[in-house]
């Protein structure tokens, strides 16, 4: 039987991008792996949390990978927004913008 591949979803922060040191090391990191993709999704067209959240629950969906085969990991916003899908096997936070107030879709921030 043929072992189901494992995606891990790279997110970037809010003045990043997906070709940003942090994510292209751990996109590298991640092609050492047998059986293991990674994709560095490109939030670049929103700094509204909702619409990042949909963005990566698209490029997930695109895959049709199975929760179980799913990482996340991100950077700051793309680490927060990773954090509110939780049917993945794992998940990684890089410095998580810890003073985000509400949930997706709220403009509010904490300043």
């Amino acid at each position: 039987m043929k072992k189901s591949s494992t995606h891990v979803f790279l997110s970037h922060g809010l003045e990043s991008g997906p070709g940003s040191i942090k994510i292209q090391a751990l996109k590298n990191l991640v092609g050492t792996f047998d059986n293991v993709r990674a994709y560095a999704i490109d939030h670049r067209s929103s700094k509204d949390p909702a619409t990042r959240l949909a963005q990566m629950q698209d490029a997930i969906a695109a895959t049709c990978a199975a929760p179980e085969n799913i990482i996340l990991a991100g950077s700051s916003m793309g680490g927060w927004a990773d954090t509110c899908r939780l049917s993945t096997a794992g998940m990684m936070t890089l410095s998580p913008p810890c003073r985000l107030l509400s949930s997706p879709g709220s403009k509010r921030f904490r300043r």
